[in-house]
């Protein structure tokens, strides 16, 4: 008994803690020695324990049949007993198992405190059902600032009225509706509504277009709020754009899909803001443009040439080279042309078929005539007899017997003597 007074004494000083009353199975989390959210739960053994989280089981991601491994994760506590969502000693909401299980991976201590405390609180008094000093010094100080002196037995205790503090956070929308929420600073209270004449209870109260008045009540007190929100027109339009377009001004996904550029395929759905309404798009993203190809070949040495392709588009994209009409298994590499015409075609075509195409016509051997002339419209380099020259153009004639090699640019000529 020493060592559970002990744990309890040390609960009370640390932040997190599950405060679980058997009573009515009202259970209750504290942050800061704060409620924060209150709830119910189910406990059926209603021994009282207090004890700490300790651990904190995750299923195995494998299947044995022949060991019965639970299927759902669960917290053990220092004394053995089990909390979880389903099939374990305490079973809490989902909304609370998800926080505390938050605080654990926090490497917050949390502790828990199960009992029965037999004390009901209302507006205007408190109820001791059953009268034992110790719990009552335990769990009504976690909810209301009262003189415990005061009760000495069971019975009905009243309650001075004192000033409510409360903020109200108000939120309009045009065109969807509105709400109002509580932000009590000093203690939660039970918040009475009335929207339009219809009584409400809840934490918080929401009301679609138009006028509005909405009344909140607690204990004694009462606050007016009157809102009008407007009606907004809505327009529907789909419509097919480009793959890679800019979106619109004022427009948003409702997806949170936080680009300016449709940059992938597909349908999106967009809300735009217009004076007075919203308008929904539905917009298909399409591509319809060709890839930009670009097909490079750098003669190394004379028949030896350096292939290579590069290619641009918003999709996947693949390239095929064919050489005289044939295929070659590469887009970059060595490729030995021996022909004296040949004719180099790269073919991209990306995931919506569209196509690009590129040609090179690579011509080599020419023959000349004895005499003749080559011009370009800009310098080239043309190389004779192995001297380099650099012109726009050439002019040669060559005496009896004599053969020539002329080099200009990408093609080879053979000047040869007439026979």
């Amino acid at each position: 008994m020493k060592t559970l007074l002990l744990l309890l004494a040390a609960s009370m000083c640390f932040s997190q803690q599950l405060l679980l009353n058997t009573y009515d199975h009202s259970g209750y989390l504290l942050l800061n020695d704060q409620i924060v959210m209150n709830f119910n739960f189910q406990y059926s053994q209603e021994v009282p324990f207090r004890s700490y989280i300790v651990d904190w089981y995750s299923p195995p991601k494998i299947l044995v049949d022949y060991i019965p491994l639970p299927k759902q994760d669960f917290f053990i506590t220092a004394v053995g007993k089990t909390i979880g969502t389903t099939m374990t000693d305490i079973v809490l909401p989902e909304s609370i198992y998800k926080k505390v299980t938050e605080l654990f991976q926090s490497g917050a201590m949390v502790y828990i405190t199960v009992d029965r405390y037999p004390i009901e609180i209302y507006q205007d008094h408190i109820l001791v059902v059953e009268y034992d000093k110790q719990k009552i010094e335990e769990f009504l100080p976690h909810f209301i600032d009262y003189d415990l002196s005061k009760i000495t037995k069971a019975g009905k205790y009243p309650l001075e009225p004192s000033s409510v503090q409360i903020d109200w956070a108000v939120a309009q929308y045009n065109g969807l509706g509105g709400a109002i929420i509580p932000i009590f600073k000093d203690q939660m209270y039970t918040v009475l509504w009335s929207v339009d004449g219809t009584e409400l209870k809840g934490p918080c109260v929401v009301f679609p277009t138009g006028q509005h008045s909405v009344e909140a009540k607690v204990n004694a007190n009462l606050w007016h709020f009157n809102f009008f929100v407007d009606e907004w027109r809505y327009s529907f339009e789909e419509k097919a754009v480009e793959m890679g377009s800019n979106l619109e001004e004022r427009i948003f996904s409702i997806s949170g899909l936080d680009i300016k550029k449709l940059t992938i395929p597909g349908t999106f759905i967009f809300l735009k803001d217009i004076d007075g309404g919203m308008e929904v798009q539905k917009v298909k993203s399409i591509d319809s443009t060709s890839p930009v190809l670009k097909l490079n070949l750098a003669e190394l040495s004379p028949g030896i040439f350096e292939l290579s392709t590069d290619v641009e588009d918003l999709t996947a994209c693949t390239v095929e080279v064919l050489v005289n009409g044939e295929r070659v298994e590469m887009t970059k590499g060595i490729l030995s042309l021996e022909n004296r015409t040949n004719v180099v075609v790269a073919i991209a075509k990306d995931t919506f078929e569209n196509k690009s195409y590129a040609i090179k016509q690579i011509v080599q051997n020419t023959r000349l005539d004895k005499e003749g002339m080559i011009s370009r419209d800009r310098e080239v380099v043309f190389d004779i007899f192995g001297i380099p020259f650099y012109s726009p153009y050439v002019k040669w004639w060559l005496a009896k017997d004599v053969n020539a090699k002329v080099m200009a640019s990408e093609k080879r000529y053979f000047i040869e003597a007439i026979q």
